[in-house]
């Protein structure tokens, strides 16, 4: 009798962490942003940021577990780019923001942020989120139409690459704690209404952070692009996964089992 072996390398499941860049120019209210829509207090405001401002935090997702994000807010000033663009590197969530009450913010949003995020991203599981902010206050921008219609032609102009997506956002009610975390995940399924008119990982929404105006949607749309760029596999374990499926197996010979021949015959 014969007994078969195979090896496998079993791997300790690490928690997988999200990097998201807020970027934009300033004074577009990027860290007034960050505070409504992660319900912190950010300590600092877009002029105060020269360089690069980081911190850790923790989103309740769909299935009642909390997510890590590792969130970098940028300075918005042009001259600073050299030093931001180290940052670009290896991110999954890029969120673009500009305000709706200045038509040149969102150029810049366009042309040089959406631009230095795409040619510096090294990942292949990415998401742009364009955020227009101020929508409580006079509009200066184009219709919300029409930057769709710019994004969505940037885009392919970036040649973006678009991920394979193969989870879709659903919620336990079971899981849910909080009334806004209930408005959040109900807004899943709808917040994106642009969904048919940009690519699968390009977002847009208006908001105003001073009055809460779309902050839900927004949030919505965020946690949905967070579940998102979480359905990935570590190439780490791929790999292993792959040697596991090609590894031989190792035949072993029981020594117990009877032999022929003669008795003085070992093998």
């Amino acid at each position: 009798m014969q007994i078969k072996y195979s090896i496998t390398i079993i791997t300790e499941k690490r928690e997988d962490k999200i990097k998201v860049i807020l970027i934009g120019d300033q004074c577009v209210g990027k860290s007034s942003l960050m505070e409504k829509m992660l319900n912190i207090e950010t300590k600092f405001n877009d002029k105060q940021c020269q360089s690069v401002d980081f911190f850790i935090s923790r989103i309740l997702m769909p299935d009642g577990t909390y997510q890590k994000i590792y969130v970098w807010i940028t300075s918005g000033e042009i001259k600073n780019i050299s030093m931001v663009r180290a940052f670009l590197i290896q991110c999954n969530i890029y969120i673009i923001a500009f305000s709706l009450n200045n038509q040149t913010s969102f150029e810049n949003a366009l042309n040089t942020w959406f631009t230095q995020c795409a040619k510096n991203n090294k990942q292949t599981n990415t998401y742009y989120y364009f955020l227009g902010t101020m929508c409580d206050m006079e509009r200066n921008c184009l219709p919300q139409s029409q930057i769709v219609e710019c994004i969505k032609s940037k885009s392919k102009e970036l040649e973006i690459p678009i991920p394979t997506i193969t989870k879709t956002a659903t919620y336990d009610n079971r899981a849910i704690g909080t009334t806004r975390g209930s408005e959040i995940f109900k807004a899943l399924d709808t917040a994106h209404e642009f969904e048919k008119s940009l690519p699968p990982n390009i977002f847009y929404a208006e908001v105003s952070a001073r009055d809460g105006i779309n902050m839900v949607k927004a949030m919505a749309i965020f946690t949905k692009i967070i579940q998102q760029s979480n359905v990935k596999v570590d190439p780490r374990v791929k790999k292993l996964e792959e040697i596991n499926a090609k590894r031989e197996v190792v035949e072993i010979q029981d020594i117990n089992q009877e032999k022929e021949g003669p008795c003085c015959r070992i093998f």
